[in-house]
């Protein structure tokens, strides 16, 4: 069955995803819009824009991401499987690209070999459509992208095959430079062919081969939201004092003095601050205006910053990086309690997504087992560690108390929990050794 018929919606919906991906991308990247510049103050200091900025986007996204990770999976077929997929790398990009963009997507299909492989798809490319009779399952998905030839081209996946199509008229020239908009009409479309096949691949996969993660989206069918979506006028705040800032500097280096005098002079006056002979001879009072309060304008940024914090949810060290601001124990995870939520929260929403990924890779029922995301400073994590191996728990177990990935290998392969293992079998060899040896009591 072809869906061709559904190429302008695609079109349409696509379009229309670009301008709020593109902001939040380009706020990531540090490409920001200052709207408190108007024209004259834009042209005045087009340098100052074009440098100033303190840039705590990125920071935002890694203050969650940094503490999402799958420690294993809970099926050990599926641990070599992730491993030869490169899975923990595309879990690194979708994780990033759902808090940045709000949304992540990936496409599985048959490599070269015939292995299923995932790739990774950013969310401006990707039109999904959800299944009317089940709201957990995409009956279709499309990829939207501009080849470097200059052609538009379409790939509409659904759950046995994938249909292709390119656009008759080119979308951008050779320069890149957009020559025309995708258009909408259906017959601005035909099918494409290469030597991978014609415009009807087929594949016996069972489902729909892509994969949608999101972020606190308000309904099973609707868009996720990015972390940066309420911290983006925050950000530009703090530009406007950091652009402040680095004018006021100017003031403070070159103060602005002034002369009155009864009879204003004839012409224009050159002042020579280094002779001031000048005031002598045509004011009857000289003096200097006051400078900017430069502690002001730095807590005026500090207080920007901390706004940022606030409003997504994580403490304000993380953006200080002073150790003599971190706090530790039940302190430290009382301010990471809102952080912690929204990371909660999101494992919870990815874990039906990683499901379904490794159905695609052809492993069922395989779930991700979550690293915690409860902060705990090195003392605490040695203490618990210490005492779960005192209480006889397995290896495995006071290794993640202790801070430590028991499933850590080594250059040969070996991990670190059969390591230990290892290691007190020889120390307890060692002991009962010395004992009859005489050597011990």
């Amino acid at each position: 069955m072809s869906h061709r018929d559904l190429l302008p919606q695609i079109i349409s919906q696509w379009e229309a995803q670009q301008a709020p991906y593109r902001l939040y991308r380009n706020y990531y990247d540090g490409k920001h819009a200052f709207p408190f510049a108007s024209r004259k103050f834009a042209a005045t200091y087009r340098w100052i824009l074009a440098r100033a900025r303190e840039n705590l986007m990125p920071a935002v996204v890694a203050a969650f991401t940094d503490v999402i990770r799958i420690s294993s999976w809970t099926d050990t077929k599926a641990i070599k499987a992730a491993d030869l997929n490169g899975v923990t790398r595309l879990a690194g990009l979708i994780h990033r690209e759902t808090f940045r963009e709000g949304d992540a997507y990936t496409i599985t299909w048959p490599d070269p070999a015939g292995e299923a492989r995932a790739v990774f798809q950013p969310a401006e490319k990707i039109v999904p459509h959800i299944d009317p009779t089940n709201p957990d399952v995409l009956d279709l998905a499309a990829r939207v992208w501009i080849e470097d030839s200059g052609y538009g081209r379409v790939n509409i996946y659904t759950p046995d095959a994938c249909e292709r199509y390119v656009s008759r008229l080119k979308i951008t020239d050779a320069g890149r430079s957009l020559r025309r908009s995708f258009t909408d009409q259906a017959i601005a479309w035909g099918p494409f062919a290469d030597n991978l096949g014609g415009p009807v691949l087929t594949h016996a996969m069972g489902a729909t081969p892509v994969v949608w993660w999101k972020r606190d989206a308000d309904d099973q069918s609707g868009k996720g939201r990015s972390i940066l979506e309420q911290a983006i006028p925050a950000q530009d705040e703090l530009n406007y004092h950091v652009v402040t800032g680095l004018i006021s500097s100017e003031r403070i280096a070159l103060p602005i003095r002034y002369a009155l005098a009864d009879i204003p002079p004839e012409g224009s006056l050159e002042f020579d601050p280094t002779i001031e002979s000048i005031l002598g001879l045509t004011a009857k009072q000289a003096g200097q205006f006051a400078e900017p309060d430069a502690g002001k304008l730095i807590a005026l940024q500090t207080a920007a910053e901390q706004k940022i914090a606030r409003i997504v949810g994580v403490p304000p060290y993380v953006f200080s990086q002073q150790s003599a601001d971190v706090p530790s124990g039940e302190a430290l995870r009382i301010l990471n309690a809102r952080r912690t939520s929204a990371v909660l929260a999101f494992q919870a929403d990815a874990t039906p997504c990683w499901r379904g990924q490794m159905g695609l890779l052809g492993y069922d029922d395989v779930e991700p087992e979550w690293a915690d995301p409860t902060p705990h400073d090195d003392t605490e994590r040695l203490t618990n560690g210490t005492l779960a191996k005192s209480l006889g728990l397995p290896v495995e177990e006071w290794l993640r108390e202790a801070g430590y990935d028991p499933d850590a290998v080594d250059a040969g392969g070996e991990s670190l929990a059969d390591r230990v293992r290892a290691e007190s079998s020889r120390s307890a060899v060692a002991q009962a050794q010395a004992f009859l040896d005489g050597q011990s009591v």
